[in-house]
């Protein structure tokens, strides 16, 4: 008989790094594992129809309650323990942080992502943190396995909860999302050719603007204006930059003002000169399709965030083959590893001087290109799945 396997796939819809982990695992297990498992899946009501007429062979359910914040309390202690004993469940997976059903007599295996909710002052409100508390106790007494993005996370959780045993934390790296793979092997003739052809013949890309390798200009940083993910300094940075090379043809692209960093709790809008301004692209929410677009407009990518569970946008933007400014903070050192340039918080000189260093010096930037592309191998979601699959069995 199959095993039963619950996935509380609640952040799937979302396109922030717990909605690609959710995602990209879940869907390979779908792809590849339900002649081997039988698979419950909670997802969104947004993306329901879509993943039942995806997979047909999986049974798809949504609850509303289950994503509505005021509601989200009552439904964890009770309809969520009543639908995972419905569906005779053998194994409950969780891939949103410290979701446990208490009541049920299941394995339970929780994904806590990072403790952003906890460590990082002024990111929830009192209440969300002292919630957030309560389920984190609640996932290091009852499950039987946590799963996490990273050895920074693992060794803070360990740190954070001194009775949790180690070999219950399990680290699964993210990877990159097929979605960006996909746009480069169906663009690589184009982009090849790209060098070639004059303004009035460039190739087109998926129904974007049309770009040529030769106009690569942004810097990306992704994440809006969130205090945590600190894109302030890589505006002061960059600003700096400006001022000392008033010739330059770059401009930074600021992906994702219009997501959570509308929050005021988080949100710190640096203030940007009327003459600066127009080396500024802002950009709201945006899909995949978009996002590749963007990373292949750029030149440097900069990850100034002060926290991370893991930091996908380091390996997105190595895979894309661009050369990274990080800030030496969290976990971006280990996503990074040796492919990317590290700056201290705050160090606005600094800073400048990566920026100048990476668009002129094209022996550095091919370096560290290379080092990128060496990094990122250590990345997959298949062997993350492989090794969930085992534990499915051995469970």
């Amino acid at each position: 008989m199959k095993k039963r396997i619950f996935l509380d796939c609640r952040h799937m819809h979302k396109k922030d790094g717990t909605g690609r982990v959710t995602y990209n695992i879940s869907t390979i297990l779908f792809s590849q594992y339900s002649e081997e498992f039988d698979f419950t899946v909670l997802v969104h009501k947004s993306i329901l129809s879509k993943m039942r007429n995806k997979f047909p062979e999986v049974h798809f359910f949504s609850q509303k309650l289950a994503n509505i914040n005021v509601f989200r309390v009552l439904y964890d202690f009770t309809l969520l323990n009543y639908q995972v004993n419905k569906f005779k469940t053998d194994i409950y997976v969780s891939f949103e942080s410290f979701t446990i059903p208490l009541f049920s007599k299941c394995k339970k295996i929780t994904y806590i992502h990072d403790l952003i909710q906890i460590k990082f002052g002024g990111y929830i409100n009192l209440y969300s943190k002292i919630w957030f508390i309560i389920k984190s106790l609640q996932a290091q007494r009852y499950a039987d396995l946590i799963i996490t993005v990273s050895q920074f996370s693992k060794d803070e959780i360990l740190d954070t909860f001194p009775k949790l045993n180690e070999d219950k934390v399990l680290v699964l790296y993210p990877s990159i999302s097929p979605q960006f793979e996909s746009f480069l092997l169906n663009n690589t003739k184009a982009i090849s050719n790209s060098k070639k052809q004059t303004n009035k013949s460039r190739p087109k890309f998926n129904g974007e603007n049309n770009i040529r390798q030769n106009d690569r200009n942004l810097i990306i940083c992704l994440g809006g204006f969130d205090k945590r993910k600190n894109n302030s300094f890589a505006v002061s940075g960059f600003i700096k930059y400006l001022s000392e090379h008033k010739d330059s043809n770059l401009k930074m692209a600021i992906v994702g003002i219009n997501g959570l960093s509308t929050r005021k709790t988080k949100s710190v809008k640096p203030i940007i000169p009327i003459k600066y301004k127009k080396y500024f692209e802002l950009y709201s929410e945006i899909n995949d399709k978009t996002l590749s677009y963007l990373y292949y407009r750029s030149k440097i990518a900069i990850c100034s965030s002060v926290y991370e569970g893991f930091g996908l946008p380091i390996i997105e933007a190595q895979f894309f083959g661009i050369p990274v400014i990080s800030v030496k903070s969290s976990s971006l050192v280990e996503a990074a590893g040796k492919g990317a340039v590290f700056v201290e918080n705050n160090d606005v000189d600094s800073l400048s001087e990566a920026i100048d260093t990476l668009s002129t010096d094209t022996t550095k930037r091919n370096k560290l290109t290379k080092l990128g592309a060496e990094n990122i191998k250590r990345f997959s979601w298949n062997d993350d799945v492989l090794k969930l699959v085992n534990i499915f069995k051995t469970m």
